[in-house]
């Protein structure tokens, strides 16, 4: 595939007290991802460096001012990075051992069972939908993805709003809830 036809591809870093910043950092660091696609990745530079120190590994990235900037660009084999300051540093981080329950962290059967449902988390994963929903009208406004792509995007929100109230969440009555 030639640099023009290779699809543009946005990752964000997710949750800062998750471990997507480190698979992302995992995912870039194989020359073949940047092979099949035109990737930028767009977050927090400070979370960007955690992923990348958590991960034990260096990915080189070309940085751009904007979404139009990755679709003119020569070079697509390392990932372009658009910067924004969306996060406070101070968030805690995890990596993915205790993401996965290998760290010491992880709550006792006894102590999981004694909360009542998801409450206020549940909003917070909500809003972790909004940085996708606004990376998708921005590339819709700059002509790199089409008006669909919006849909795919509220339904990914709206899928997400259903699973948080059948697991007790957003004030439901699911499995969850008490």
């Amino acid at each position: 595939m030639t640099t023009n036809t290779l699809p543009v591809v946005a990752l964000t870093l997710g949750d800062p007290a998750g471990i997507g910043p480190e698979l992302i950092a995992r995912l870039l660091a194989d020359p073949a991802t940047c092979a099949q696609a035109n990737v930028v990745l767009v977050g927090d530079p400070w979370l960007w460096e955690d992923g990348q120190r958590i991960a034990g590994l260096r990915v080189a990235t070309t940085l751009v001012a904007n979404f139009a900037a990755v679709r003119g660009r020569a070079d697509t084999s390392r990932p372009a990075f658009l910067a924004m300051d969306t996060v406070r540093p101070d968030q805690p981080r995890t990596t993915t051992d205790q993401q996965v329950g290998h760290g010491n962290d992880r709550p006792s059967p006894q102590q999981h069972s004694d909360h009542d449902g998801h409450g206020g988390q549940s909003w917070m994963m909500m809003l972790m939908c909004a940085p996708m929903l606004v990376v998708v009208i921005a590339l819709v406004a700059s002509g790199t993805a089409g008006v669909g792509s919006i849909v795919w995007a509220v339904g990914c929100m709206l899928m997400m709003a259903l699973m948080m109230r059948g697991m007790g969440g957003m004030g439901g009555g699911g499995a969850g809830g008490k």
